[in-house]
């Protein structure tokens, strides 16, 4: 039999004087979540979440690529693409066209 997942537990969060954003501009361009990255070092895409700078100064960015849930520094940021080439980005844009058309429709 599979183990359940438990819920999270209430542990330590991160300081409430941490700088947390979810747009920002990157190489020129504008960024948000599910904007796709490609990372110096790393392969494949990664999807942008936020943005989290410290009291100290301390600054990086946590992504997402497929299940896996990493950070990087902003000077390892090698690209911001325009185009989105990941499954869960071409599903999610093909949903947000057929609701825009949809209510265009209704109108």
């Amino acid at each position: 039999m599979k183990k359940r997942r438990s819920a999270i537990p209430d542990g330590p969060r991160p300081n409430k004087d941490w700088e947390i954003q979810t747009e920002m501009t990157i190489n020129g361009r504008h960024v948000k979540p599910g904007t796709e990255l490609k990372v110096t070092g790393w392969t494949g895409r990664y999807q942008f979440v936020k943005y989290v700078k410290t009291e100290k100064g301390v600054e990086w960015v946590d992504l997402v690529g497929g299940d896996v849930f990493r950070s990087c520094r902003l000077d390892q940021i090698k690209r911001v693409h325009y185009k989105n080439k990941t499954d869960a980005n071409i599903v999610k844009e093909l949903k947000e066209r057929k609701k825009a058309e949809k209510e265009e429709k209704s109108e």
